[in-house]
């Protein structure tokens, strides 16, 4: 597991990270308390021409297909040397796509297609164990249990995700029609070797099912559906040599499909664009930000927010849970209201149906103003406070944020997260330096010895 946190404000740019690293192996979980997982793109700015006002920071899966993000940093450090400085952070992004997918020799159709087959029958193995999981809610019922059964149980799933995957995912960007059709080639060719070991399960569906199939599997490799356990997090931060102030932008990225990296953005934050006026005409000057990444969201939220944000996600289905409680109460008793008091029954249908939605808007509107609240009282004070602090404190502050989700991992018997936390600042005036706490101040030697 990991924590990271960036924080902006129109000074500087601040990013810390844990350094554990935890493999999974057969004889159990091993914690490595030595990972870098900040990593500058240039080590001094003794060369201003080529000097560069970046850093990327990594989480979640460690590899890009079967190759180390490390080792594309490292041959990325490289190759961004002979460009000089980029006007603008998000064409450092640019870049670094166009170098894995296109320059960097590391991904090839035959791991693209490796991958493809891997996570193919992965997700196999996933549908298998829900249709399991289904008969064995029957028979905890003591429900009788048939080959009929279970073909409903599995078609009902394949129907489901299939009309999500069509219907309401969308397809990544960047991938093409020849890219589906690449990918479609791939699991069409190996499908009995996908589906070893469910032949069983398999010859209880009919043709259009394992069509059906067949689309989900190719779906879920260029469509917007990550999985969870080959999900990295790529982090830029920092200056171009156009940027005043500073950006960052962070992507979810995947194994590779078709030559193309399967990425997401999830954050894209340029304090070079000035804030829209609100309807009232007001410009909100605090252009601070707080990011937390991985592991460590949880606890910056209830820091910037003052609640959990698991609680406020529970809170929401524990109201609408309520709300549906009322209804069935009075659904139940208008039905043994004498016809004298409402004499017709469409009439208590739409009374029912009103309360419904009466309560529904009172839920959405007690938590907007809780959402109100939350940033009256806490994120906009702190939010406030940060928009104007030095640098060394900004580090401080990121240093903070990480140890305090390390501590609440360790706390609920998790200890995953582990290992000093390194702690990186970068300004447009003195470019990347590594922070090494109040006594030592930002450090001018930034070489993390990267490559």
């Amino acid at each position: 597991m990991t924590a990271e946190v960036a924080i902006l404000n129109r000074l500087v740019v601040a990013l810390a990270a844990d350094s554990s690293i935890a493999i999974e192996a057969k004889n159990g979980l091993k914690i490595y308390e030595s990972a870098k997982k900040i990593f500058p793109l240039s080590d001094s700015p003794s060369s201003p021409a080529n000097y560069h006002s970046v850093a990327i920071m990594v989480y979640g899966n460690a590899n890009c297909g079967d190759v180390p993000w490390e080792l594309v940093i490292q041959l990325f450090r490289h190759h961004v040397k002979k460009l000089g400085t980029l006007d603008k952070l998000v064409d450092y992004f640019k870049v670094f796509k166009d170098y894995v997918q296109d320059e960097s020799g590391l991904i090839t159709q035959e791991m693209s297609s490796t991958m493809i087959q891997r996570y193919s029958k992965e997700y196999l193995q996933k549908m298998s164990t829900e249709v399991k999981k289904s008969v064995k809610d029957l028979l905890e019922k003591n429900e009788e249990v048939t080959d009929d059964s279970i073909t409903q149980i599995f078609c009902t799933i394949i129907n489901n995700k299939h009309d999500r995957l069509m219907n309401d995912v969308k397809k990544i960007e960047h991938f093409t029609d020849e890219d589906m059709q690449w990918v479609c080639s791939i699991i069409n060719n190996q499908f009995n070797n996908l589906a070893k070991g469910l032949e069983a399960l398999l010859a209880i569906l009919d043709r259009e099912s394992i069509d059906k199939l067949k689309e989900i599997l190719c779906m879920i490799h260029v469509k917007d559906e990550m999985i969870k356990s080959q999900r990295a997090g790529i982090v830029f931060a920092g200056f171009g040599k156009e940027d005043k102030f500073p950006v960052l932008i962070a992507a979810e990225v995947e194994y590779p499909v078709h030559n193309k990296v399967k990425y997401r953005v999830t954050e894209y934050v340029d304090l070079n664009i000035k804030p829209s006026p609100t309807p009232s005409g007001d410009v909100n000057e605090v252009s601070a930000k707080i990011i937390p990444f991985a592991q460590s969201r949880h606890e910056v939220h209830a820091f910037l927010h003052g609640l959990d944000l698991s609680l406020q996600e529970d809170l929401k289905g524990y109201l609408d849970g309520a709300a549906e409680g009322v209804i069935d109460k009075i659904s139940a008793k208008l039905r043994f209201v004498h016809k004298d008091v409402i004499p017709n029954p469409d009439h208590r249908e739409k009374i029912t149906t009103y309360i419904d939605q009466m309560l529904h808007e009172m839920i959405e509107k007690a938590l907007f103003n809780l959402n109100e609240m939350s940033k009256d009282k806490f994120s906009d004070r702190i939010l406030e406070v940060v928009n104007f602090m030095p640098r060394e404190e900004v580090a401080e502050l990121a240093s903070f944020l990480v140890k305090m989700a390390k501590t609440s991992n360790k706390l609920r018997g998790h200890e995953t997260i582990r290992g000093p936390v390194d702690i990186v600042v970068i300004t447009k005036a003195d470019g990347l330096k590594k922070h090494t706490g109040k006594s030592g101040g930002c450090s001018c030697s930034i070489n993390f010895n990267h490559g």
